[in-house]
């Protein structure tokens, strides 16, 4: 049945973030999600003088979930320089944090 396939699919989409398939054995990820963060939203878990944050703080936040690739994106604004550890960010984000004298690290 496609529909229960398609169920069953998204269904680990949500609980793992990538979608895979067992070919001949081998497994091949077909799709890999990051979850998303605004630096709105970042703003509201730093102090005014800044600070380093890690996912392991936003996670404890409950802001994303634990195990995921996150991503930042430029939703926002800054105003403090913070630093931020083990995230990707897009381009707008990525200069609005620079800007503000943050830093992005992917490790």
């Amino acid at each position: 049945n496609t529909n229960l396939s398609m169920r069953l699919a998204m269904d680990e989409l949500k609980d793992k973030g990538s979608l895979t398939l067992d070919i001949n054995g081998s497994e091949v990820v077909l799709y890999e999600i990051d979850l998303l963060i605004d630096t709105a939203q970042i703003e509201g878990y730093v102090s005014e003088q800044g600070g380093e944050i890690t996912v392991a703080d936003l996670v404890a936040k409950g802001a994303v979930r634990n195990g995921f690739p996150v991503k930042v994106l430029g939703d926002g604004e800054v105003s403090a320089a913070y630093t931020l550890k083990g995230v990707k960010a897009s381009a707008s984000a990525k200069s609005k944090i620079e800007a503000a004298g943050g830093s992005i690290s992917e490790d």
